[in-house]
């Protein structure tokens, strides 16, 4: 009973009113962001647990278990957000071709991630534990848009600007390289 309560509290709530009815209204008005948070979320989680336990337990190397990690992360995550955050959006992509999509666009973030911490962590001096947790919200939110926008594109919203979202990933990777050669 106490969770029918919720949901209508949750589901009826109005935009003007007391702070909770405001926030009860902007949770629901947002829902597919915030099950982005929480799938995105559960997959940090993940990457990092399976990372502790290949290096800690297996005995892998740091550059054998990240990839392998964050792979495992990454499917995760797009079965999540396949299922459960943009399961209301009419998307007439394949599966297979959603999932080659999401990877690109996960390698879009995995470079963000990098030219970022790059930045914070060797060009502005910040410890690296406060940099990798400052770039964080930074590639969730280019996760979020492009996948909302490319990936999971409900089709009433016509065609995407997919040429526009594979630039910016290539000036990812070519800022990486820049970096790089920079820093080191």
């Amino acid at each position: 009973m106490f969770i029918d309560v919720f949901k209508i509290r949750f589901f009826r709530a109005q935009k003007y009113g007391a702070t909770i009815e405001r926030l009860f209204f902007l949770a629901n008005k947002h829902q597919t962001l915030l099950r982005f948070v929480v799938v995105g979320t559960s997959g940090t989680l993940m990457d990092y647990s399976l990372f502790f336990v290949f290096t800690r337990f297996f005995g892998l190397s740091t550059l054998v278990a990240n990839p392998i990690s964050v792979e495992i992360a990454i499917i995760w995550n797009f079965t999540w957000n396949n299922i459960w955050t943009f399961s209301k959006r009419e998307v007439p992509k394949p599966l297979w071709k959603k999932f080659v999509i999401f990877q690109f666009v996960s390698l879009g973030g995995l470079l963000l991630s990098q030219n970022t911490l790059l930045i914070f962590n060797r060009l502005l001096n910040i410890y690296d534990l406060l940099a990798k947790a400052l770039t964080l919200p930074i590639v969730a939110m280019f996760n979020y848009l492009v996948n909302s926008r490319w990936t999971f594109r409900d089709k009433a919203r016509g065609k995407s600007m997919w040429h526009v979202y594979i630039i910016c990933i290539i000036i990812l990777l070519l800022l990486y390289f820049l970096l790089i050669q920079r820093i080191y």
